[in-house]
């Protein structure tokens, strides 16, 4: 018995359009076919998989119920919570330096054991690290 790879990760936004917009418009996700759940929300993938699912925080009570939303808090707040980010696999790092450096999106960088990362928020304040192999920086950190 094992897991086998990430699946998704649901992220609920009291602003839905700004959160789409940046996983699409920055990260690169593509919004695709969501089944006819009786609330509205979004689901964007990588490649072929939905690995992000967004629902927007409203007061409907179809959602709560059908997400067992009662058992939890709705707040508001935003962050990570409990959990502190979320990683993905990337290439093309001066791509999207320059994108976010257009874009006026905030973002950190580190170097560990072959990697570049990157740290971006969305706009929720959920953390999202970006992984690069080295080598594209010829092997060498960056500074």
């Amino acid at each position: 018995m094992a897991l086998a790879a990430l699946d998704h990760f649901l992220i609920r936004t009291e602003n839905l359009r700004a959160t789409k917009t940046f996983y699409v418009d920055i990260l690169g996700l593509t919004e695709g076919r969501r089944p006819p759940f009786p609330f509205p929300g979004t689901w964007l993938y990588l490649g072929n998989v939905p690995c992000v699912h967004l629902i927007e925080i409203t007061e409907d009570v179809e959602r709560a119920t059908y997400l067992a939303e009662e058992a939890r808090s709705l707040s508001t707040e935003s962050g990570t919570g409990a959990v502190d980010h979320i990683g993905f696999r990337g290439t093309g790092l001066a791509g999207f330096l320059k994108l976010f450096e257009t874009q006026n999106v905030s973002y950190r960088e580190r170097s560990v054991q072959g990697l570049i990362q990157i740290f971006v928020e969305d706009p929720n304040g959920v953390t999202i690290e970006l992984n690069f192999d080295d080598s594209e920086t010829g092997g060498r950190a960056r500074s």
